[in-house]
């Protein structure tokens, strides 16, 4: 959680096993309120996630780490650095 912590993230949230397979088992009816453009642009955004739960099951633990900036760019900057730095683990 350090090697995350140093990048200064908004918020951190953590999830369970039995937790992401509640959510999961409730996403339906969340898409159903949100509409056709806005959930595509969500089922997009959990695109990784997808994958690994198809191809290796749901990890034991979820940790989130948000970012928030002035513009998309300076989000996205923060988060690839995070992302690199933690390929290294």
């Amino acid at each position: 959680m350090d090697e995350i912590l140093q990048f200064n993230p908004e918020t951190l949230e953590t999830y369970d096993d039995k937790t992401m397979k509640l959510a999961v088992k409730f996403f339906p009816d969340f898409l159903k309120n949100k509409g056709f453009s806005k959930m595509i642009r969500f089922m997009w955004s959990f695109l990784p996630e997808f994958k690994i739960l198809m191809t290796g099951g749901f990890p034991k633990l979820i940790l989130l780490a948000e970012f928030a900036g002035e513009n998309d760019a300076e989000v996205q900057k923060q988060c690839g650095k995070t992302g690199r730095k933690n390929q290294e683990f």
